[in-house]
């Protein structure tokens, strides 16, 4: 085949490649079937070629990181005898540089959501119509905005975060801000540092999802230093930029724009205003007594699923029980559900009644009240 003449025929006059189009689409046919034959020999010696792999994407698929690059970067850590990089390499190596994207869930998963966390409507609400687009695209692969839930301490913003991510079902990193100390948390150190590591990001890559899920528990109240902690966030929520992120310990960049950011508040006054743009922000009420009760259920679902004496009691919190817990808050519950699960197995029992929620809300009562010094007259 005269290769030179055909590929200047193909790029003859708008007229005559019009009357060719049989022509050309057979050239085509021909041009890619060569390209896959041959692409595992000639592609890195191409231009561009840090944008091939030789696993074809599908769609909802994502290219982490650039093979090449990889290779270059293991070469480098084996010439330093970094044993700890070399094995973060490794693993990135064997897990391959295409991975997949979360997919969207089902409409119904996000009303038993919203039955659930019925003071998170407005949220959930933003979640379904990011669902119903992820819908219609091919892959049907589901992003998110970075978000921002605020409102007062113990309304159950962490609850529903983690919430969040069971329903999407990707790795996840809860990142205490307040007790977080510097940048490295998520953007790993260097590796001249003695105690180097990779950051939080790097890790949650670590995974077959490039769609892992940061929560920013109490973002308000992130330390600041020479080197704050939330100063990687201005990059990392700017899908561009965090493209090309690196963590300070790999140094090998990756496409970390698919992460889903949720970050909760107390006060979204005191996050700095560039930052806290970066985010769709929520406000996230106090839930009413009779919203609790199916908080209540959610919570002992979630705490029974977790807890060793879990599979003991039944999967479901009973009705009485469950209208017992209306004025508590939703950080309280946790403690209080297990309190009345301990007081319903020392009455011989293993399901909770409203007499053992009763029990355990004396008890923390007792327990909170200040105890009166005793003296001398």
């Amino acid at each position: 085949m005269n290769t030179g003449t055909d590929g200047m025929n193909l790029f003859n006059s708008s007229t005559e490649a019009r009357d060719a189009d049989p022509y050309c689409a057979q050239m085509a046919n021909r041009l890619r079937a060569s390209i896959e034959r041959h692409s595992a020999k000639f592609g890195p010696l191409l231009g561009g070629a840090s944008q091939c792999s030789s696993v074809p994407m599908k769609p909802g698929q994502i290219l982490l990181f650039d093979e090449a690059s990889l290779d270059a970067r293991f070469e480098s850590a084996k010439s330093g005898a970094e044993r700890i990089l070399q094995s973060e390499l490794k693993q990135a190596r064997a897990l391959g540089p295409i991975r997949d994207l979360a997919t969207c869930p089902t409409m119904a998963a996000f009303d038993a959501l919203e039955v659930d966390f019925p003071h998170c409507a407005a949220v959930i609400n933003l979640l379904r119509q990011r669902s119903a687009l992820a819908s219609i695209t091919a892959g049907r692969a589901f992003a998110l905005p970075p978000i921002l839930l605020a409102g007062p301490a113990g309304v159950g913003k962490t609850a529903f975060s983690e919430a969040v991510a069971r329903l999407l079902n990707v790795p996840t990193r809860r990142i205490d801000m307040a007790a977080a100390t510097a940048s490295f948390v998520l953007a790993g150190s260097h590796s001249s540092w003695s105690s180097a590591r990779p950051g939080a990001i790097w890790s949650l890559l670590q995974s077959r999802s490039a769609s892992g899920l940061v929560l920013l528990d109490e973002l308000d109240k992130a330390s600041s230093g020479n080197y704050p902690v939330v100063g990687p966030l201005y990059g990392l929520l700017e899908s561009v930029s965090a493209k090309a992120f690196a963590d300070e310990y790999v140094e090998l960049e990756v496409d970390a724009s698919h992460i889903c950011w949720v970050a909760t508040c107390n006060n979204p006054e005191n996050i700095e205003a560039a930052l806290r743009s970066r985010f769709v922000q929520f406000d996230v009420p106090a839930p009413t007594p009779n919203q609790m009760p199916a908080i209540a259920r959610s919570v002992y679902r979630t705490k029974r699923a977790q807890a060793t004496w879990g599979p003991a009691f039944p999967e479901e919190l009973e009705p009485t029980a469950a209208a017992q817990f209306a004025l508590c808050t939703p950080r309280e519950l946790s403690r209080l559900i297990e309190a009345a699960a301990a007081h319903a197995a020392s009455s011989c029992r293993s399901q909770i009644r409203d007499v053992d929620v009763v029990a355990a809300q004396r008890e923390a009562a007792g327990q909170s009240r200040p105890k009166r010094s005793v003296g001398f007259i």
